[in-house]
């Protein structure tokens, strides 16, 4: 029978939440990522519309079918209304990107300056081990624990280099 830790329900409670906080930035992050890049695209799509209508003109002009005739409004709209559907798209698409646990876990490992406990943690709780090192990295895990829930990360994005 292992040695049950005292505070392991504790810890492991404590380190779900901060992959829940954890996830909440990463995907806060994601979405500010990628924004600009779901507007451009929305823009070059929506150009595809006029384009296709012009193309249709010269199509009769040349003697082809009558295809119906838009307004400069019912133009515009769907325009609009593509580009607006085409960035939600790549918003939610991008917000469903979930990155691993232990990218969350060291991503505040790295900001408590915890030396890979919190993760070491999480991998020991995970698999059940038990052992005098394995008691000793937990209480040390503890203390980083303490120290990652004071942290608070950001949902800054770096800026990216031109054409990325």
């Amino acid at each position: 029978m292992s040695a049950i830790h005292p505070d392991r329900r504790g810890l492991s409670d404590g380190l779900e939440a901060l992959c829940a906080s954890g996830l909440r930035v990463a995907r806060s992050r994601a979405t500010k990522r990628a924004l600009p890049r779901a507007i451009e695209l929305a823009l070059y799509t929506s150009l595809a519309l006029p384009v296709a209508l012009g193309l249709g003109r010269l199509f009769r002009l040349a003697g082809g079918p009558d295809a119906r005739s838009l307004g400069l409004w019912q133009v515009l709209l769907a325009m609009a209304l593509g580009a607006v559907v085409l960035v939600i798209a790549r918003l939610w698409a991008a917000r469903q990107q979930v990155p691993a646990r232990e990218e969350l876990l060291g991503e505040y490992d790295r900001a408590a300056n915890a030396d890979g406990r919190l993760l070491a943690a999480d991998d020991f709780l995970r698999v059940e081990a038990s052992g005098p090192f394995v008691l000793a990295a937990l209480d040390d895990a503890n203390d980083a624990l303490a120290r990652a829930q004071s942290v608070r990360l950001t949902d800054e994005v770096e800026p990216s280099s031109p054409g990325a």
